[in-house]
């Protein structure tokens, strides 16, 4: 969002921001200009409606809508805002919220559903509580599809970070024609230049990066050390930030927060020679993929979402085809043979 408002002010016009601030319930009206960043309470975002009929409005932007309260009214707001102004409406695919209420498609068990038949999802929605789930209060994936559904319809374009993505929203609206949806990865032109030299090659150390909560791959990182432990292996876990899971401190290790330029040298320092993407969801892009392709480093994710994508073309990357520990660390253990000979 703040890149896209920065290209709008640097072609000199003007952003209004409509945000939900979950801690107090309210909706924010943030106005941006090279001159203002001001920020407004409103308790009803449908003022805009007045306000845009004496606006000149020229594109209105979906990026989100994780967290607002009454999530399912969010496409008919956006609708009649493009019919107010005539403005052109762009749809962002950041997430699943569209598609489904548990916007990282984990089902009631905190699996990823894999978009299964209406009727499977249909008996999960009511027993969800995955995401933002429950402030769906009707629970009903009929009238969550449709609302949503006519807002992919109302929009210009429709644009999506990963073909993963594109082909997920096209099983789920299979009305959509899929030449209305485009596909543009983010840029990532501010990655380090920096390459990593690995030292240490001799044992499998394996290094996960970010704040690795539940559906970022917590338990698995878990399961993963107590199969670790159970085998008596020298191999080692390194978390570059941190994981809300109760690992073993004899295996796994938390650096804590880092700083985006540390990356290259903090891979160094622990002795990390492969990497682990855990995530259990079908992310629709990964920058922490991307920069670890970037630095050249080995690394294995899971069979679904961009990261499956981005390294399934990459000489050095390895998509597992089990989420069982047991098998996770097989493969990382003849990934990390495949990687570094021994000679």
């Amino acid at each position: 969002r703040e890149r896209l408002v920065d290209s709008l002010l640097h072609n000199e016009h003007v952003a209004l921001i409509l945000t939900f601030h979950v801690p107090t319930l309210t909706y924010v009206l943030i106005l941006r200009s090279k001159q203002i960043n001001t920020r407004y309470a409103i308790s009803d975002p449908s003022i805009l409606f007045n306000a845009a009929e004496n606006l000149n409005v020229k594109e209105i932007f979906y990026n989100t809508g994780v967290s607002f309260s009454q999530p399912e009214d969010i496409p008919r707001f956006l609708i009649t805002l493009k019919a107010k102004t005539s403005a052109n409406l762009y749809v962002f695919v950041h997430d699943y919220f569209m598609i489904c209420p548990s916007h990282f498609l984990l089902d009631h068990e905190g699996k990823f559903c894999r978009i299964p038949d209406y009727e499977v999802c249909a008996n999960c929605l009511p027993n969800n509580k995955q995401g933002f789930a429950t402030l769906f209060a009707a629970r009903d994936l009929n009238k969550w599809r449709s609302n949503w559904g006519a807002l992919l319809e109302s929009s210009d374009e429709i644009i999506t970070f990963s073909y993963d993505s594109s082909n997920i929203l096209l099983k789920s609206y299979p009305s959509i024609e899929a030449s209305r949806i485009s596909i543009k990865p983010h840029k990532i032109n501010n990655f380090s230049p920096s390459f990593v030299t690995i030292k240490n090659t001799a044992d499998l150390c394996i290094g996960v990066v970010g704040m690795i909560g539940f559906h970022k791959g917590a338990l698995v990182v878990k399961s993963l050390a107590n199969e670790i432990r159970k085998r008596n292996t020298n191999t080692k876990i390194i978390i570059i930030g941190t994981i809300e899971a109760s690992c073993d401190s004899r295996i796994v290790e938390q650096t804590g927060p880092y700083k985006h330029e540390d990356l290259p040298r903090t891979i160094e320092r622990t002795g990390i020679n492969v990497m682990l993407f855990p995530s259990i969801c079908p992310e629709t892009f990964s920058y922490v993929v991307h920069e670890l392709v970037n630095l050249q480093m080995p690394v294995a994710s899971f069979n679904f979402g961009a990261p499956a994508e981005r390294l399934s073309s990459y000489s050095k990357g390895l998509i597992l085809n089990s989420m069982e520990p047991g098998n996770i660390l097989d493969q990382l253990i003849s990934f990390h043979q495949k990687i570094y000979p021994i000679k």
